[in-house]
């Protein structure tokens, strides 16, 4: 009896190798291999030189105890026991190990041309015997005395989230009101709700050269959004000859640009202005004059100072005919 045993298990290792012998033949290493796995000859040797040399990767699943039953998807449709060497591509696998009705997974990511080690413990669980209880429900084992009546009224917490409330810290940091402050206060530029203060500046205009002083501010209306108006006195000069006027414009600006310590806002208005005097350059002088502002301005976020570049263009004629371009570079200081 053990000698037709032994016979069947070498007939069944020679069919195996055959087989082995075949896949190789077919271009199927890594079937060749697990096949030809304690076989003798050239073409197991073989087998594993050409593997060794390819961009398959070798992946030597072990279990705890030996002697499991394996299934990867490496290696699909193969029954394998452990320990058991499997070669695949590139890519990411399952490795199952089975004891009794438990089933142990693993997964695992192999690179190319690399040896990958599986080590998957598939311990039985260990059996606790039951321990015999006794409960006694008399009176005199009772901890406390018992109480009569309904039971106290339960305070149920509310289901929303304490972050969204601020009446936690750990939950991490406080939501930010977009249309609120903002992150580092009301005085930063960018989320202030207002601005006002005083602005100085000088340039070049069509006339000669011109000057202004005056007052400024914003409202914002939105995240992106502001309202603006101004107030000042202008001088025109040219030559020995200058013209005074008071001017109102109102607009609207919006940022282009905001970093952590400044932004770059551009603006577009309307101005009116009153001219105090009767002639300039030798020429009768319009009294009330129209005319269109575009700015540019780089307001800092965290010091209250502001520069500002405007282009001034006429509507209305400034003398005669002639209507008026002016550019001028501004200096201002704001309260925020």
């Amino acid at each position: 009896m053990i000698a037709a045993v032994v016979a069947s298990a070498r007939i069944a290792a020679a069919d195996r190798c055959a087989d082995g012998v075949a896949l190789a033949h077919q271009g199927d290493l890594p079937r060749a291999a697990l096949y030809l796995d304690g076989c003798d000859g050239p073409e197991a040797a073989d087998v594993q030189h050409k593997l060794g040399e390819s961009r398959y990767s070798s992946i030597t699943i072990s279990t705890s105890p030996s002697g499991l039953p394996v299934e990867t998807t490496a290696m699909p449709g193969e029954k394998l026991t452990s320990p058991v060497t499997v070669w695949a591509k590139a890519g990411t696998y399952d490795v199952k190990v089975f004891r009794d009705d438990r089933v142990y997974t693993q997964t695992v990511k192999v690179d190319a041309h690399s040896r990958v080690p599986v080590v998957i413990s598939a311990s039985a669980p260990r059996a606790t015997a039951p321990q015999p209880q006794v409960a006694d429900f008399s009176d005199e084992n009772a901890a406390e005395p018992a109480e009569s009546g309904p039971p106290p009224d339960q305070k149920h917490p509310s289901l929303m989230p304490c972050k969204f409330s601020n009446s936690c810290t750990q939950a991490g940091d406080a939501i930010d009101d977009p249309f609120g402050g903002g992150p580092t206060g009301p005085h930063d530029a960018a989320y202030a709700p207002w601005r006002a203060g005083l602005r100085a500046g000088g340039g070049v205009a069509r006339v000669g050269y011109a000057m202004t002083l005056g007052a400024s501010g914003a409202l914002r209306l939105a995240p992106r959004l502001a309202a603006t108006a101004r107030a000042e006195w202008t001088r025109r000069g040219s030559g020995m000859t200058g013209l005074d006027a008071i001017a109102v414009a109102g607009g609207v600006a919006t940022p282009l640009v905001v970093t952590d310590r400044a932004m770059v806002t551009a603006g577009v208005a309307a101005r009116g202005e009153l001219r105090l005097g009767d002639t300039f350059d030798m020429r009768p002088v319009h009294t009330l004059g129209l005319a269109g502002d575009a700015t540019l301005d780089l307001v800092l976020r965290h010091v209250p100072i502001v520069v500002g570049a405007r282009v001034t263009q006429g509507i209305t004629p400034l003398v005669a005919d002639a209507r008026e371009t002016a550019v001028l570079l501004e200096l201002g200081l704001e309260l925020r």
